[in-house]
């Protein structure tokens, strides 16, 4: 079953995360800056004694202070649209869901709950999508009233200028 869930990531108690990771899988913003502020030290410590990765890469740590029991730490690409960048972001997402399925086999767990936050999304504001999704720090807009609010701004500019 898949769900969609709009929160915290770092206060799921779900089997595993998925971390928006950098290639040095060290603390960043956003989701990544969350999840190592609230997992502790510890995770940080982990984390600097892996090997770097390339966009598409995975890697799995302890939760440490999270009530998971692990992170998957995925590099997306820096996004500009390229088809590399598009096969890096389904690798992030394969790469996160097999290394998942491996958690399991290796645990023996019948079924496995996993979090994924949106991953390579960072870049998204410099290419002017931030207009929809909204910016860092403030509430993400509803795609109907952005689209709305866009409309009416279109429309008052072109009454402007026949004016």
């Amino acid at each position: 079953m898949i769900s969609t869930i709009k929160g915290d990531i770092t206060g799921l108690d779900f089997d595993i995360i998925v971390n928006a990771a950098n290639p040095h899988f060290a603390p960043g913003g956003g989701v990544c800056g969350a999840i190592f502020s609230k997992a502790g030290k510890e995770l940080q410590t982990f984390c600097s004694k892996l090997p770097s990765g390339k966009p598409g890469d995975v890697r799995i740590s302890p939760a440490f202070d999270l009530p998971c029991k692990a992170i998957i730490h995925a590099v997306g690409p820096v996004y500009s649209g390229k088809e590399s960048d598009k096969e890096a972001l389904r690798s992030c997402y394969w790469n996160a869901v097999a290394l998942s399925y491996q958690y399991m086999r290796e645990h023996e767990l019948d079924h496995l709950t996993l979090a994924f936050p949106c991953l390579s999304t960072g870049i998204y504001e410099s290419m002017g999508i931030a207009k929809i999704i909204g910016k860092p720090g403030k509430q993400a807009k509803d795609p109907e009233q952005a689209a709305a609010e866009k409309a009416a701004a279109e429309k008052a500019a072109a009454e402007k200028a026949a004016a």
